[in-house]
């Protein structure tokens, strides 16, 4: 056992002792094969082909790859052999049948393989962009062969009536919805090649218009796609749907009822509510209404004065809304005929440092985190700003608090507030955000003329006029968006709002209006909206 440690360590001893240039490699011995391999499967031209070296116990290579080229990290090389055990990257710029030789030797024996490759001319591909909706541009594109010296042709028939091309990579727009077989024709010079793809081309997918109408008391909708025509909902109203929205898929609309002005008698009960719907009008769910007002202990009037007016949504899942003197009130939106809240603030004498008993409730807005109140009404007038815990913060200021405000939005995108007056300078106007800069859109001692009055529906200094005011704000249209407002003429309702005198039936003087928020032309009427008179619209602002 001695002996035999000590031959070991004297093994380790000797070959420690040794320069590491005296060590010589392992001589290949054993089975001396040559083989190699290439991707398997359809290779195309032009290629990029990596070989892969099988041989066994050889001492060097050589590699012949006639009609080949190399890529090298210097770019594409003119040679066509190689002495490495893998050669770079080869390159078959054309379609046909290639030859390759690997040549091997060990100790004096010499061997070669050679394997043919086919390189095939690649079928033409058409790509299609995703998400292919009617009458949008979309950007097709043909990828096929072209051989250095010969011209290359394309034809393309998209299936729909003269939407053809003969461009490499052409824009169409189709008009038709649903599947369509593309097909793709190239010609390169040495044959005809066609191949064919189906595509589903969606219909148009669209914000959409909702807005109410007095003279049949139902909702219509009008897309904005190409080509829409207004399309009647399921959803009917009472006499006064003064405002409305659509709010995480579901539409909401505030029914204000008859008490529109000072009332007495039947006309003075309690009669408006709050109802949301399913997008397509379905699932109809109450949440609150005024004859569900319970006083509390200290005696209580509860009429016309508490119904639900105009309304907006904070970000806690709540409905705010005002009613025509008897403050703000909120309910949660998953209420479902829940008793009618309680006041949660008003404007006070305190606040406005003038009496406010002629002060009546416009509109009311969730900005930035606070709750924009305007008032209308004898002296009612501007927009004042309160905490979402009722909390009076200031008025808003400007020029904007000499107005009498019945409705308003927010452009918070543009810096602008859109606000219809109802006292004394009747219409429509513009105001920056800090209430300053007031500019007249649609007003004017006109608005009293009978051919351009807005419905003299109400009484004087409570007169109904423009409710319904929606933003679309697009930042794809070159407008930045617009503005959009129901007009109910007086030639076509007027009078009591208890009992309102309907004129036409159709309105053919009423409908939305739409004003472009850079002011680049005055408001008009939207065609397909005429014939209808808006008291609320909506806009959707989802594409669907």
């Amino acid at each position: 056992m001695k002996k035999y440690l000590l031959y070991l360590m004297a093994v380790f001893l000797f070959a420690g002792a040794c320069k590491q240039d005296e060590i010589s490699r392992i001589e290949p011995t054993g089975e001396f094969d040559v083989y190699f391999d290439f991707p398997q499967g359809n290779i195309t031209a032009p290629t990029k082909l990596i070989l892969t070296n099988r041989s066994r116990f050889s001492e060097r290579f050589l590699w012949n790859f006639p009609q080949g080229k190399i890529l090298t990290n210097e770019g594409l090389q003119d040679i066509s052999s190689s002495t490495k055990i893998v050669p770079d990257t080869i390159v078959y710029e054309l379609p046909g049948t290639y030859k390759v030789t690997l040549t091997a030797w060990q100790d004096g024996r010499v061997d070669s393989l050679v394997r043919e490759l086919v390189v095939r001319k690649r079928t033409p591909v058409i790509t299609a962009p995703a998400n292919i909706e009617v009458f949008n541009d979309y950007e097709f594109q043909a990828s096929a062969f072209k051989f250095p010296d010969r011209d290359i042709t394309f034809s393309w028939d998209f299936d729909e009536p003269g939407l053809v091309s003969n461009e490499q990579n052409p824009t169409v727009a189709f008009e038709r919805e649903g599947l369509h077989t593309i097909t793709l024709t190239v010609n390169d010079g040495e044959e005809i090649l066609t191949v064919t793809r189906i595509i589903e081309v969606k219909g148009e997918l669209a914000r959409s218009l909702y807005f109410t109408d007095a003279i049949t008391q139902r909702i219509y909708r009008l897309s904005f796609a190409q080509n829409a025509v207004v399309q009647q909902t399921n959803i009917a109203t009472t006499l006064h749907p003064l405002s409305m929205s659509v709010f995480n898929n579901r539409i909401y609309v505030v029914e204000t009822g008859k008490g529109l002005r000072f009332s007495s008698g039947v006309n003075a009960a309690p009669d408006g509510n709050i109802t949301s719907y399913d997008i397509n009008g379905s699932n109809p769910v109450i949440l609150t209404r005024s004859s569900n007002f319970v006083a509390p202990p200290a005696p209580q009037v509860v009429d016309y004065r508490n119904d639900p007016w105009m309304h907006t949504f904070d970000n806690s899942g709540n409905i705010w809304f005002t009613e025509r003197n008897g403050g703000v009130r909120t309910v949660p939106l998953n209420a479902v005929d829940a008793q009618y809240p309680l006041s949660r603030f008003a404007l006070t004498a305190a606040n406005a440092g003038v009496s406010t008993a002629t002060y009546f409730d416009g509109d009311i807005k969730f900005v930035n985190n606070e709750l924009w109140l305007s008032k209308t009404g004898t002296t009612g007038k501007g927009i004042w700003r309160f905490s979402t815990a009722g909390n009076f913060i200031a008025p808003l200021g400007g020029n904007i608090m000499n107005y009498a405000i019945r409705s308003f939005v927010v452009d918070q995108v543009h810096g602008k507030i859109y606000f219809a007056v109802n006292v004394g300078a009747y219409g429509l106007y513009r105001a920056d955000l800090d209430g300053n800069n007031v500019v007249a859109i649609d007003n004017g001692p006109s608005m009293q003329v009978a051919a351009n009055a807005f419905s003299q529906e109400g009484s004087a200094n409570e007169w109904v006029y423009i409710t319904g005011l929606a933003l679309n704000l697009d930042a794809s249209l070159p407008t930045g968006g617009y503005l959009y407002y129901g007009y109910r003429s007086d030639l076509d309702i007027s009078g009591d709002p208890n009992a309102p005198t309907i004129r036409n039936n159709p309105a053919v003087n009423s409908g939305v209006k739409i004003y472009p928020l850079d002011g680049s032309t005055a408001p008009a009427f939207i065609p397909a909206t005429r014939g209808y008179a808006p008291y609320g619209i909506a806009i959707d602002n989802v594409r669907r």
